[in-house]
């Protein structure tokens, strides 16, 4: 809504599984997972040039946290995304 103003990433899941279904198809672990892979690609630019960064900090202590393993086995939180 706002220039640096963070999306929690559970609510952008909600919205891309709204359709009957859909959150059986595409789970939030299949979600995490590809933010996963989506951060270690090192890109950090939109198709629109607008750059994000995936947040976690005191948003990971609560509900809403997308959780997947990474590759050296410890786990990798997912929060917030901001655009800027």
């Amino acid at each position: 809504k706002q220039r640096d103003g963070v999306a929690r990433l559970g609510d952008v899941w909600a919205v891309l599984t709204l359709l009957p279904g859909q959150a059986r198809e595409y789970t939030k672990q299949e979600f995490a997972r590809d933010l996963y892979l989506l951060d270690q690609s090192g890109k950090s630019q939109a198709k629109d040039g607008r750059r994000y960064q995936f947040l976690a900090s005191t948003g990971t202590k609560g509900a809403g946290v997308l959780t997947t393993v990474a590759r050296n086995g410890q786990p990798q939180r997912y929060w917030g995304i901001s655009f800027s």
